[in-house]
């Protein structure tokens, strides 16, 4: 949502990755990816910002 946030201005509500997000809540996925997955995020971010 931060990347979209600084490029578009808005905050989308209804997500376009709603299936992956409740996957991660519901624990679908290894706390190691999640974490890799995050740092790749908030590269993005930077690179955004």
């Amino acid at each position: 949502m931060a990347i979209e946030i600084l490029e578009s201005g808005q905050v989308l509500v209804r997500r376009p990755n709603r299936d992956e997000l409740l996957q991660i809540r519901a624990g679908a996925f290894e706390y190691d990816d999640l974490i890799k997955l995050a740092e790749q995020k908030l590269i993005q971010v930077d690179v955004a910002d």
